[in-house]
């Protein structure tokens, strides 16, 4: 096996040149050319910033100062986070390249404070001039520097257009000399811009100071420089020639001047302390620009062949490099067109290419002899004599291997040599190698393979020559595009993570990671990773919780004090005992925090979402102090139920916060569970990044870099591999390896070359399937090296060592020995904390495949019984848990009774201890393991333990809503158990879970049941004459009791079976309050004797609800003062007992049905947002939606900013959804659709399965929601303020419903009977109907009496029904509306003053008082505009129209 197989966690970081990359960002300023370095966003911002202070750095007189103003400059664009990036001179791009494809290094401060002080030296940009007569015959004397240049350029022949056209390409620039300074024009300005002077004659041509410089250095390569011409004689100065900056193309380039090539090759020599190796580094660079310039004539080489040097022009003492920086920038070939001189063909030119090149790496003079083609060409040294003789054939090949010879003494890497041999190939002509180059354009490509990868192409293969093999690279080969894809969505903040899906062996862990890492690296933030085991035989919710443990050891190591600090409070305040059940996950919590484990309340409701949402606080607390986060979940198709279920949770409620990122990796068509669960978090802002097989281009890339060969030479073998793998990455791995097993592919020791028959691997017959392959491969191991796969194949995918140091001795071999050479194999890895790991999850299954069902049942029941036995008493949980898992997995029907029993035990404990980890899914298994180890008279012989497994299994599977499992399971303890206590828990426990199902009628028969096995009687409808004496009772009683008596009651004597009682009693309240109306008619009964418990026999963790029911039946029958009382000693009674489960149910009832009555609307919303916080804590999500419900509810009915209100509504509308049978989801659709109206972004994308508005007004008037009520208020609302239409509503009246109902009253079901009066009033004022005139009176006084009580909530809306119904009457009106403005005003009621507003513009234009009309009007639109209820805003502005014609103003 391969060293390949390899994961990115082992042998990241050995690309340096993709690790030490920067990527520029928009306040970065980039040194470059072309128009892509002109327009980036940095680089524009420091021309500003530089042109800000020209003036003062031109007054400046110190040069100290010209520096000061350099360096703020600097500081400034520090400041942005920005940074002065150069490109890496070793891997220079071409100007049309990307920004992003470049590869950039960070420039040291004293350049960058160089490049600024000559971009403040620049002049300003000279004024535009209008073509004169004058400026035509303007002096060639009184012309600038460079228009000199320009006059004399035009005495230049070329031998043709094209040429001329050549040497005049010009380049921007822009010095701070010369007579002219043309720094500011770009490419699109002209030399009429330069002013009054005639030269007009040379077009579009940019003249700044740096393009002529490039202008001179075409001349002198091209043979046709004039001497008398220099940079000097045109004003441009020597400093600016040599070392000049431009703004245009070049934003910061320096120029150093130009040499021949023989004159650099002797430059290096010269450098005695330079190696040979550091010159072949220096020399690739200069490699490439030779056979650039040789491929400039053209795109098709063959058309191009006249354009480029004759062949013998082509040697050293023709070639020019022009040098920038003391860094290689172009290379010119110096040549003759002479019709006479022999032109040659393509490999003729390639041939003498390869004498340069020769000579360019070695440093000396080719010997061999030239091709005998071409019988005027000699030696190198000698190439235009004519009196050498062509050498014979037989000759050649001495001359050519002499060469390479040569090379090889001298050192030169083995990949230099076969290029330049494959050139000099070339000049044999029909005799050459197959391996000779085709064309110049392969040349390139392999050069630029040696600057890009030279650990890959360029350095001498690293081969053990005793058992040669090769290393299948980590770069990632053929994902450019993906990987393109990840660096962008990973930079968008508005992205909180990535999906990477693909086939198994696609690579998918190997490309996140190695782009993770980098990114991660680069942008200095923290980067977490976790991959789940397909065996689930790790410690529950140990991968989830690994990544975030890392994150409390990074934390506690890199924070501050303060920081430390402010997460801490924040930490305690938010999550209180339940830090304890957050520190049982984490155990490094204990660094950041102390934790008082005993302090862990057990109550709640649903322990998975309490873990959800303890991690996500953790999360978002920890990610508000610290860099961007990070996180890498490998292999998700194989986790826990558990595990996915408390990720989705953290994923949604995390979807906001840009400073989290999540990375998930998994496999396509994975299962039904899986796939529900992708579905589950599609609505957060996750990004798919899908692998395919690798095409062709990547298959060889793989291949290429696996061999250290050119891509050119290994393709055929590519194309052979895809056909049999598919383009599997892992596939290939696995091939390649193989058939360098097989001798098919070795090291040839001679060429220090990989080679390969390419006719046996074309004839190969390989298995389709990978995992077949790597079944067939590990067979032909030895026996040990199988042995040893088998039983980490058993173990899992990652295993501790201590493991199989346990195992070692009772199977009687060297464990360690074996793993190490399976290791060096590369089937396994070593990982941190003693570990060791299998290279790929299918590497595990082949070696799990080598083995027969009945070797697999044996094994794993012999590995779990010596792990048992040695971890039974200690407190490895990873060990133990794996012993479970082994034994579970095995064949445990041979074994004794005494010893199944052991393991029902040890079944049970470890159920246990999954369940303290809130791992449900394992804790059920394991308790139904452990039953079905019990022997067939376990109730009787084992009563205790079948016991104890059986009430585990109930709780377990009910956390679960399992429902079938649940009901199983609770009927054998009914029939079996010989305690009442336990079939009232059972059955209790089956009662919860058909009521989290949404089973009632089944929910409320089992929880009667319970009250009839307790002698307790059945709850009473309301109607019963003898229920409305004992609340009568029960009032005066309650009224007479001080909240100080009722908080010092004692605690009751047998507090477990009253909690008990109280529990089921509750639970009954929940099914009523979702049930029909005649179940509802019970609530009032069940409140009365949920309180006669607690008066009677004492305080219990779970009396307050008693307070919270009988609050909730007073206030509906508007016993407001007592309601409230008791609802304040409910909430007091909760914090007593420290109870979250109760707390949150508390400020529920206190918030939504009480306190409205008595405090101002924005308290009453803080009290339900303290009680979403305390359901969160204990896992009761359906009191926390309520909650969060009513607080969006009252925000709502407050005036709030809608458009504030839109990720609150957007939140609560995707819990709602999955929650569609409670009110409060009808409530949270209806609040969700009103908003839209009335901002009028009903038409925008909203979620697929989202109830429209038109099917809750369906369920409605057909009395099938739960939500009747708050559809109906709504429809009102709307009515009003949007459609002005009064029809279409119940003929008895809202109110009546009500009133009718005898149920509790919201706030919402207020503010729609408010709006049904103004509807009446305006029903009765439009069309004089008297029935809405009555109705809008009764109104009025249902209004009257709860502006008596709650004066800040409700006397604005009686005063503005009051001003209305004054229009009927005394025509008091005017100063009523007016009164409701101020009190609305006062309430900051912003929406009900703009319809005070309205009301009364209508009022005074009905007067025909149009102008004090128009001005309400106005002051209405404000207000609906501050509300944002733009809908609004446009139908009064309709209405004026109509009113007031088109002439009036539609805005004041």
């Amino acid at each position: 096996m391969m060293k390949s197989m390899t994961t990115a966690v082992s042998q990241a970081g050995d690309n340096v040149h993709t690790a030490s990359r920067l990527i520029p960002g928009e306040n970065d300023v980039l040194y470059g050319r072309g128009y892509l370095i002109i327009s980036h966003k940095g680089n524009m911002r420091f021309r500003e910033m530089a042109d800000t202070r020209r003036a003062e750095f031109a007054s400046s007189k110190r040069r100290i100062d010209k520096r000061r103003i350099a360096n703020e400059i600097y500081d400034a664009v520090s400041g942005l986070s920005g940074r002065f990036l150069t490109e890496d001179p070793a891997r220079l791009s071409r100007p049309n390249d990307p920004v992003l494809d470049r590869v950039w290094i960070l420039a040291d401060k004293g350049t960058a404070i160089t490049k600024i002080m000559h971009r403040l030296r620049e002049k300003e940009k000279p004024a535009k001039k209008k073509k004169t007569d004058e400026g035509a015959v303007s002096s060639e004397r009184s012309m600038p520097g460079p228009a000199k240049a320009c006059n004399a350029i035009t005495n230049i022949k070329a031998d043709d257009a094209s040429h001329r056209e050549d040497v005049l390409s010009l380049g921007g620039g822009g010095l701070d000399s010369g007579d002219l300074d043309l720094a500011e024009l770009t490419q699109d300005q002209t030399v009429n811009d330069l002013g009054d002077s005639d030269i007009s004659i040379f077009g579009e041509l940019d003249l700044s100071e740096s393009s002529l410089c490039n202008v001179f250095d075409e001349l002198e390569a091209s043979g046709n420089h004039n001497r008398s011409l220099s940079p000097a004689s045109f004003g441009i100065s020597h400093e600016a020639y040599e070392m000049g900056t431009a703004e245009g193309d070049d934003a910061m380039a320096d120029v150093s001047g130009k040499v021949k090539l023989r004159e650099w090759i002797d430059q290096s020599v010269n450098r005695q302390a330079q190696s040979i190796r550091e010159h072949i580094t220096r020399a690739i660079p200069v490699a490439i620009h030779i056979v650039q310039s040789l491929l400039d004539g053209g795109a098709d080489e063959e058309k191009s062949l006249n354009r480029n040097p004759p062949v013998a022009s082509m040697h050293c003492g023709n070639v020019s490099l022009v040098v920038m920086d003391g860094d290689v920038k172009r290379a010119l070939f110096s040549c003759q067109h002479d019709s006479n001189q022999y032109e040659g063909i393509r490999v003729h030119r390639l041939g003498k290419l390869g004498c340069i090149l020769f000579e360019l790496f070695s440093r000396q003079c080719p010997k061999q002899p030239p091709s005998s083609a071409d019988p005027s060409l000699t030696r190198s040294l000698n190439l235009n004599s004519s009196s050498a003789r062509p050498a014979k054939r037989k000759h050649l090949n001495e001359g050519y291997d002499a060469d390479v010879s040569r090379l090889k003494l001298l050192q030169i890497p083995e990949p230099v040599c076969f290029l330049i041999r494959c050139l000099l190939e070339c000049n044999r002509e029909d005799f050459r190698m197959n391996e000779s180059y085709e064309s110049f354009r392969d040349v390139m490509e392999d050069l630029i393979l040696m600057r890009d990868n030279p650990s890959c192409y360029l350095e001498d293969p690293i081969v053990d020559l005793s058992n040669p093999t090769f290393l299948t690279k980590d770069k990632l080969c053929g994902r450019k595009e993906e990987v393109a894809r990840i660096e962008s969505l990973f930079m968008q903040r508005s992205c909180n993570g990535i999906l990477v899906s693909g086939g198994a062996g696609a690579g998918k862990s190997q490309l996140a990671y190695s782009v993770m890492a980098r990114l991660t690296s680069q942008t200095e933030s923290y980067f977490f990773k976790s991959k789940f085991d397909q065996t689930k035989s790790s410690i529950p919710f140990s991968t989830v919780g690994s990544v975030f443990n890392q994150l409390c050891d990074e934390f506690h190591q890199n924070a501050t004090e303060s920081q430390s600090t402010a997460v801490r409070i924040q930490l305690e305040a938010a999550l209180g005992s339940q830090v304890a059940i957050l520190a049982d996950i984490l155990p490094s919590l204990f660094k950041i925090m102390s934790v008082d484990s005993s302090a862990t309340s057990s109550e709640y409701v649903d322990r998975a979402m309490n873990v959800s949402f303890t991690l996500r606080t953790f999360i978002e607390t920890v990610s508000c102090y610290s860099r961007r986060v990070t996180f890498l979940f490998d292999d998700v198709q194989f986790a826990d139920q558990s595990s996915l279920r408390v990720l989705s949770n953290v994923l949604a409620d995390l979807r906001d916060n840009s400073n989290v990122f999540f990375v998930f990796c998994h496999r396509d068509n994975t299962g039904d569970f899986f796939d529900t669960w992708l579905k589950s978090i599609a609505v957060t802002s996750l990004q798919t990044v899908h692998l395919n097989n690798l095409n062709i281009d990547g298959v060889n890339e793989l291949v290429s870099q696996s061999l250290n060969t050119f891509p050119r030479i290994t393709r055929p073998l590519a194309l052979a591999l895809i056909s049999k793998t598919q383009g599997n990455p892992l596939f290939l791995h696995q091939l390649l390896e193989s058939l360098r097993l097989h001798g098919l592919i070795s090291f040839n020791l001679n060429s220090r070359r990989w080679i390969w028959d390419m006719d046996k691997i074309l004839n190969l017959e390989v298995s389709d399937s990978v995992l077949t392959f790597m079944v067939e491969e590990m067979l032909q191991l030895p026996e040990e090296l199988r042995h040893v796969l088998k039983i980490s194949a058993c173990l899992g995918s990652s295993i501790k060592l201590r493991a199989f140091d346990i195992l070692a001795p009772e199977l009687n071999v060297d464990l360690r020995d074996l793993l190490r050479q399976v290791v060096e194999k590369g089937y396994m890895l070593r990982a941190p904390g003693e570990r060791i790991q299998f290279a790929h999850d299918k590497v595990q299954e082949a070696a799990y495949e080598m083995q027969t069902d009945t070797e697999k049942k044996t094994n794993h029941l012999n590995f779990g019984l010596i792990l048992c036995l040695s971890v039974i008493d200690g407190d490895e949980d990873e060990l133990f848990f794996l012993s479970m898992s082994q034994l579970n997995r095995g064949d445990m029907s041979s074994l004794p009774t005494p010893k199944r029993t052991m393991i029902a035990a040890l079944n049970h404990k470890a159920g246990c201890r999954a369940w303290e980890l809130s791992d449900f899914p394992t804790a059920l298994s394991m308790h139904q393991q452990g039953i079905a180890n019990l022997p067939d008279d376990h109730w009787s012989s084992e009563y205790d333990l079948s016991r104890k497994l059986h009430l585990s299994a109930v709780e377990a599977s009910c956390s679960l809503n399992n429902i079938e499992v649940t009901k199983e399971l609770a009927q054998v303890v009914v029939r079996n158990t010989r305690n009442q206590d336990d079939k009232l828990k059972v059955s209790f426990i089956a009662s919860k879970c058909l009521l989290q199902c949404d089973q009632l009628d089944e929910s409320r028969e089992v929880s009667s049941a319970i009250l009839k096995q307790m002698n307790e009687r059945e709850p009473r409808q309301f109607i019963n004459p003898l229920v409305a004496i004992s609340l009568i009772k029960m009032k005066f009683r309650l009224e007479k009791m001080t909240n100080e008596q009722v908080l010092s009651m004692k605690l009751s004597k047998n507090q477990d079976r009253d909690k008990f009682l109280l529990d089921v009693y509750i639970s009954l309240v929940a099914v009523m309050q979702q049930s029909k109306s005649s179940d509802r008619r019970r609530f009032p009964d069940l409140g009365l004797r949920m309180m006669e418990i607690t008066l009677s026999n004492g305080l219990t963790p779970a009396s307050g609800m008693a307070f919270t029911v009988l609050s909730a039946v007073f206030a509906s029958a508007g016993k407001a003062d007592l309601a409230y009382k008791l609802a304040k000693i409910a909430l007091r009674l909760s914090d007593k007992f420290d109870s979250n489960r109760y707390r949150g149910r508390a400020s529920l009832g206190l918030g939504g049905f009480v306190a409205w009555a008595k405090e101002p609307l924005r308290a009453c919303a803080e009290i339900h947002l303290a009680g979403k916080q305390f359901a969160d804590r204990c896992g009761d999500m359906v009191t926390s939606f309520s909650n969060q419900q009513f607080y969006i509810m009252y925000l709502f009915c407050c005036g709030t900013d809608l458009e504030k209100l839109q990720p609150l509504l957007k939140k609560q509308i995707e819990r709602a959804m999955k929650r569609e049978q409670h009110f409060a989801s009808v409530s949270a659709y209806g609040v969700y659709w009103a908003s839209q109206f009335l901002r009028g972004q009903h038409d925008e994308e909203h979620p697929h399965d989202l109830p429209s508005w038109n099917d809750l007004v369906f369920k409605q008037e057909r009395g099938d929601s739960n939500g009747t009520w708050v559809v109906l208020s709504y429809q009102y609302i709307q009515s009003f303020l949007l459609t002005k239409e009064f029809r279409g509503f119940p003929s008895e009246g809202f109110l009546n419903q009500v009133l009718s109902s005898n149920a509790p009253l919201v706030v919402l079901t207020i503010t729609g009977i408010f709006f049904e009066g103004i509807v009446s009033f305006c029903r009765a004022l439009s069309s004089h109907n008297r029935d809405g005139y009555k109705e809008g009176v009764a109104v009025l006084a249902f209004l009257k009496k709860w502006a008596g009580i709650n004066r800040q909530t409700f006397e604005n809306k009686y005063m503005l029904l009051e001003a209305m119904v004054s229009e009927f009457e005394d025509d008091k009106a005017e100063g009523l509306y007016i009164r409701a403005i101020d009190l609305a005003r006062k309430g900051q009621f912003i929406h009900e003053e703009g319809m005070a507003h309205e009301l009364l513009g209508d009022y005074m234009f009905r007067r025909n008082i149009k102008p004090r009309a128009f001005r309400c009007y106005s002051e209405a639109m404000r207000c609906y505009r501050d509300w944002n209820a733009m809908a609004v805003v446009e139908r009064l502005q309709r209405d004026i129209e109509v009113k007031f014609g088109s002439s009036a103003p539609m805005d004041t």
